[in-house]
């Protein structure tokens, strides 16, 4: 694919993740022998205390915990992304290589400088990408809901459903999705 950010949009659909759960993953978090990533952190765009000039305060990017407890989970891979992911961390090297710096080598989703990426940008990101296609613009958030659909329409229990989503109350799946 042509789109460098192919792999965040199937990395999203397929895991159902929050979009700060994908873009703080790193190449550490995942076992590629067992298929398996490990979900233990989100990258947060966090408002400083400095005046951007504009009325507004300057963001920074910043590593959390996840929104729930619940939301720390390993999740199988399915074969179909592990292609993808090493394809992927082959185009990075590449572009690494290439780069005259290279901020974190061990990020998956990354600027072309290896910066993390501010989870504002995604949205333009894909935006563009449904304007490419030529398909109706929908939230990036909206593949979390797409993984969910998958997975019961695939005949997935509504407690793997949530364990998938990291929901912490069976109501909040059971709710958004029956």
């Amino acid at each position: 694919s042509t789109d460098r950010l192919s792999a965040l949009w199937l990395v999203l659909m397929s895991l159902g993740l929050r979009r700060g759960e994908a873009l703080a993953l790193r190449w550490s978090d995942f076992d590629f022998g067992a298929k398996t990533v490990r979900l233990s952190r989100s990258l947060q765009l966090r408002r400083t205390d400095e005046p951007s000039g504009r009325g507004r305060f300057r963001g920074e990017l910043v590593e959390e915990p996840p929104k729930t407890e619940g939301s720390i989970r390993t999740l199988a891979l399915p074969p179909s992304l592990i292609d993808v992911l090493k394809q992927h961390r082959t185009r990075q090297k590449r572009e690494r290589l290439a780069a005259v710096f290279w901020a974190d080598p061990d990020l998956l989703f990354t600027t072309s400088a290896g910066t993390a990426i501010d989870p504002q940008n995604i949205y333009k990101a894909w935006h563009g990408l449904c304007d490419r296609a030529g398909v109706r613009r929908c939230r990036p958030h909206d593949l979390r809901h797409t993984a969910a659909s998958f997975l019961l329409l695939q005949g997935a229990d509504m407690r793997t459903v949530m364990d998938q989503l990291g929901h912490t109350r069976m109501a909040t799946t059971s709710d958004l999705y029956t």
